[in-house]
């Protein structure tokens, strides 16, 4: 038996042959929508979460259609990445000197952007029990004392600090878990004090106590930013590191006490 279907003009349509036009052109609709759907990869360690997180939501709003990935690693892993075929979009970092090697290996696209500054800032258990004053602590050998592992920006800026204050610095812990690591061990008791970015006090909650480092003593942290070699939409990419510049993010940067870059 056919089943027939009375078309506008007269003609009769077997129904099978209308239940596959339907069907086509349904999947066809699907594929147009995924096919306006664009991912860009954004690269970046985790302190630079929280201002990512916001830019994030605020590029998304403003480009329909657009998700923004955050690959959150150290950034000596996230060359390590690139160099392996990893593809991203968009790389910042705490530092220039960190994006600065992912450009001599040729990982970049563009030139550096510096985007913010943070400054250091001392961590301690709440209560303060190691009685810490200000940066002197951190080459007092009676304290259990925490820094950024050498190899990653926080490490680099704490040989910086230093020399800057001259002290030979006496830490008990260089931390692989970078400036969030160092927190931790603060939330824990396990240090008297640790020095680390200033944003990430905050994740300590109660449990920590921040010192703040006056500005004559401490160095800052430049974020930089760069398109990546390997991005798939170099347009796109370039709008949102532009859009890390403009005032809506220097705006959330500011809340989360990132000071403007020094060419600002």
């Amino acid at each position: 038996m056919r089943f027939l279907w009375e078309g506008r003009f007269g003609r009769a349509i077997p129904l099978a042959t209308v239940f596959l036009l339907l069907t086509v052109g349904i999947l066809g609709g699907c594929s147009d929508d995924e096919a306006e759907s664009t991912v860009l990869v954004v690269m970046a360690p985790a302190p630079l979460q929280g201002f990512l997180t916001t830019a994030k939501t605020l590029f998304e709003a403003e480009h329909p259609g657009v998700t923004i990935e955050l690959n959150l690693a150290h950034v000596p892993s996230l060359i390590t990445q690139l160099e392996s075929g990893v593809a991203g979009d968009v790389m910042v970092t705490p530092d220039a000197g960190s994006i600065g090697n992912a450009g001599q290996k040729g990982l970049l696209a563009s030139e550096v952007s510096a985007v913010a500054r943070i400054p250091l800032a001392l961590v301690v258990p709440a209560g303060n029990p190691g009685a810490v004053q200000g940066v002197a602590a951190l080459a007092d050998s009676a304290l259990t004392v925490a820094v950024c592992a050498a190899e990653l920006p926080c490490g680099k800026l704490a040989i910086a600090l230093g020399e800057k204050n001259g002290l030979v610095l006496a830490p008990d812990t260089l931390e692989p878990g970078g400036s969030p690591g160092v927190v931790t061990k603060a939330t824990t008791g396990e240090i008297d004090v640790g020095l680390v970015l200033l944003i990430d006090v905050a994740g300590g909650g109660d449990r920590v106590e921040l010192i703040r480092i006056p500005a004559a003593e401490n160095v800052l942290s430049q974020v930089s930013a760069a398109t990546l070699a390997s991005s798939g939409n170099p347009a796109l990419a370039a709008e949102f590191l532009a859009f890390l510049l403009g005032a809506e993010c220097q705006e959330a940067a500011a809340d989360l006490e990132m000071l403007p870059p020094a060419d600002a």
